[in-house]
């Protein structure tokens, strides 16, 4: 099993952390992937500092007094939009830390295909971007709209 490097920074927003996770995450599947075992091993630390940083996230998000506990609060008529964001963050920690696992299992067989783990990890990346674009809409729509639809 891979070496894993959790990035911890104490000062740093839940989105700043994992808005850098993403990026890691891109840059390690652009890399050359000459040495298959060095671009698994990357690609996995990056994978390890998505789940951490995805995970800091929800759990700010769901925790009691948490965003979405907020949002709730301030505006009940956004409970289709929460529950979406709730469910979102349990299906997409689960496709990261499955993927991470599977990689884990490849580096160890020696089986890695970089072309398959691309292909499984780009849907995860613009499935978290989206996630993360919605959470910002659903903040912007629950602290700068009056119910009455005047901002």
């Amino acid at each position: 099993m891979p070496d894993d490097q959790t990035l911890e920074i104490p000062h740093v927003s839940e989105q700043e952390l994992l808005n850098g996770a993403r990026e890691q995450v891109d840059a390690a599947l652009v890399l050359a992937a000459a040495e298959t075992e060095l671009w698994a091993k990357s690609l996995h630390a990056a994978l390890a500092q998505l789940s951490a940083a995805y995970q800091r996230h929800s759990d700010a998000a769901e925790g009691p007094g948490g965003t979405l506990d907020v949002v709730m609060e301030k505006r009940p008529g956004l409970e289709k939009a929460v529950r979406i964001q709730r469910r979102e963050h349990a299906d997409l920690q689960a496709e990261i830390n499955e993927i991470r696992d599977r990689l884990a299992a490849d580096i160890a067989n020696a089986t890695v295909d970089p072309g398959t783990f691309r292909w499984q990890v780009a849907p995860v990346q613009d499935a978290v971007r989206r996630h993360m674009a919605r959470a910002n809409d659903l903040l912007f729509e629950a602290f700068t709209h009056d119910e009455g639809g005047e901002g």
